[in-house]
C-alpha cells in the first residue's frame, strides 16, 4: 500500500505489495494524507500592483506637466504686461471652471454611486451586459445632469 502526501503530491511510505486482497479485486488506492485534515496550499505570489504603479506614475508625472505649463502660461502672461482686465477676466474664467468642473464630478459620482446601489438593490453579482448598461446609463445621466446644472448656474 502507498502513502501519497497529497500537500506535495510526493510518496510518505509504502508497505509490502502482499495484501489480503488481490489487486484486481480492490482498484487502485486512494490517495491518503497523514494530515488531520486537509493542509491548505501557499498562497502563490500575485503580481496586483505590477500595473497600478506605472499607471499612477504615469498619471503624477502628466498632471505635475499640466500644473507647470499653467503656471508659466499664467507668468508670461503678468509678465507681458497684459491689460489687468483680460488677466481679471481669465482668472475669473479660470475660477468658473474649477467649480463646474467640481460640480460635474460631485453629481457623476452621485450617479455611479446609485447605479452601484441598484445592482446591489437588485442581487446581480454577476457582470453581464444588464450591469453594464444600468453603470453606463447611469453615467450618462449623471452627465447630462451636470451639464443642466453648470447651464443654469451660469
Amino acid at each position: 500500500m502507498t502513502f501519497v502526501d497529497t500537500f506535495r503530491g510526493q510518496m510518505v511510505a509504502t508497505r509490502s505489495s502482499r495484501s489480503l486482497f488481490p489487486a484486481a479485486a480492490t482498484g487502485r488506492a486512494a490517495a491518503v494524507s497523514l494530515a488531520p485534515y486537509p493542509t491548505p496550499r501557499p498562497r502563490e505570489h500575485t503580481h496586483e500592483h505590477e500595473l497600478r504603479i506605472p499607471i499612477t506614475l504615469f498619471i503624477c508625472v502628466v498632471y505635475a506637466i499640466k500644473v507647470v505649463v499653467d503656471a508659466r502660461t499664467r507668468a508670461k502672461l503678468i509678465a507681458s504686461n497684459g491689460s489687468e482686465d483680460l488677466i481679471r477676466s481669465l482668472v475669473q474664467a479660470e475660477a468658473l471652471q474649477r467649480r463646474h468642473a467640481s460640480l460635474r464630478w460631485g453629481i457623476l459620482l452621485l450617479a455611479v454611486g446609485l447605479g452601484f446601489a441598484l445592482i446591489e438593490a437588485f442581487g446581480w453579482t454577476e457582470i453581464t451586459p444588464g450591469v453594464v448598461a444600468v453603470l453606463l446609463g447611469v453615467t450618462g445621466l449623471g452627465n447630462l445632469a451636470a451639464y443642466a446644472a453648470s447651464r443654469k448656474l451660469g
